[in-house]
């Protein structure tokens, strides 16, 4: 996805994927540009505001990736967001597999919009283990590898969890050391990363204050926030 296009929606209801109809007017969606995240009503067809994206694992799951392709391009979608640790995406994934992914998803006529991933919460970048920090990091580094082979200039890393054994203050800071280490990393490639909050999972980065402390300590263009309000 590039910062000079119309910024990507995602569907947050699941009746709202079947497709991009008249019905859906009134419904609420994620809205996101490379690293940025909101919410918005649809009051009037979306084709005038921004593109719309789904999720791989929001597919059909049980025909074959050009029909599920075709699928989502037949919905109206003009993205995928590619989520690592799927059947479809995951750490063993070769790069040829990857570029023949892209190469079904661009057939069917659309684009990968950012590179997500769902194996964050047992590999918390917060995490107080060093060796799991270390395998959030590792998992970082594949996102922004696939980044440049999906054609995509975007990709999302959750911040973990906090919990009675993961003091917020130390968590935060290894949120900080981690995205460091990140970001310089998505610089060389090109590419950004956007600290995903996940308000309903984890419980940081919730507020404009924090996100802004968050934002200066990293210090790096290239890390931004994906922040969802709280629900």
């Amino acid at each position: 996805m590039n910062t000079n296009d119309r910024p990507y929606i995602y569907p947050m209801e699941p009746e709202a994927n079947g497709g991009l109809s008249e019905t859906i007017l009134g419904c609420t969606f994620r809205v996101s540009n490379s690293l940025g995240v909101g919410f918005l009503e649809i009051t009037k067809p979306m084709e005038s505001l921004m593109k719309t994206a789904t999720g791989n694992r929001m597919t059909p799951q049980d025909v074959s990736w050009a029909e599920r392709c075709q699928t989502v391009k037949d919905a109206g979608f003009d993205g995928v967001e590619m989520w690592i640790g799927t059947d479809d995406f995951h750490m063993e994934t070769t790069d040829d597999e990857i570029k023949a992914l892209r190469e079904g998803i661009e057939t069917a006529g659309f684009q990968v919009s950012s590179v997500a991933l769902t194996m964050v919460w047992d590999n918390p970048i917060c995490g107080p283990e060093d060796s799991v920090q270390e395998r959030a990091i590792e998992i970082a580094a594949r996102q922004i590898a696939a980044a440049n082979l999906f054609g995509t200039d975007a990709f999302l890393v959750v911040t973990g969890r906090h919990s009675a054994d993961n003091d917020m203050s130390a968590a935060l800071n290894r949120i900080v050391s981690g995205f460091k280490r990140i970001g310089q990393v998505a610089a060389d490639a090109g590419v950004k990363v956007g600290a995903k909050t996940c308000p309903r999972l984890s419980v940081n980065l919730m507020t404009p204050l924090e996100c802004t402390a968050f934002d200066e300590a990293v210090g790096n263009p290239a890390v931004g926030i994906s922040w969802i309000p709280p629900t």
